[in-house]
């Protein structure tokens, strides 16, 4: 699924399990649900703009400025979409080809959300499991494919630093 933001055409493509589709596009159950999941849906918009997004290259190394980042173990292709304002959520995605980026489950980042019935990520074995989830969902979409592999930045993303 893709957005069109009037007057910004679209640089890249993000497709989007039905989950993160509902949160981003509503109805909401409360105000305070609707603002946070605009909020969400304002970082996708960027990222499909092809506005420049800071990456965390090297997983456990990110900061409040980056816009996604690559989860250990890099081997497996799993990226998470990091939206920051609390309470902070993470979409975890993978690659299917350069500049095209396939999401599939969204979770709060490191306090219990009530309308997001997911398990906050604080643990390793919290990261763990929806790692294990975003594999699934990868393999249940994709049962022939790899996900998009590469050995810098630039084979992910255009306009994208790692700083």
């Amino acid at each position: 699924m893709s957005f069109l933001v009037p007057g910004r055409p679209e640089k890249r493509t993000v497709l989007m399990h039905p989950e993160i589709h509902d949160l981003v596009s509503g109805p909401w159950e409360s105000a305070l649900m609707a603002d946070r999941c605009y909020r969400l849906r304002a970082n996708l918009e960027s990222i499909l703009a092809g506005d420049l997004l800071n990456v965390a290259w090297e997983p456990h190394t990110g900061r409040q400025h980056h816009h996604i980042g690559r989860l250990a173990d890099p081997k497996e292709e799993i990226w998470d979409i990091r939206s920051v304002e609390k309470p902070g959520l993470r979409a975890l995605f993978r690659f299917a080809e350069k500049d095209v980026l396939v999401a599939f489950t969204c979770s709060p980042r490191s306090v219990p959300v009530p309308w997001l019935q997911r398990v906050p990520l604080v643990t390793p074995d919290d990261w763990e499991r929806a790692k294990r989830q975003c594999k699934r969902e990868w393999g249940m979409l994709f049962p022939a494919n790899e996900p998009h592999m590469g050995e810098c930045l630039s084979d992910y993303l255009s306009n994208a630093v790692s700083i």
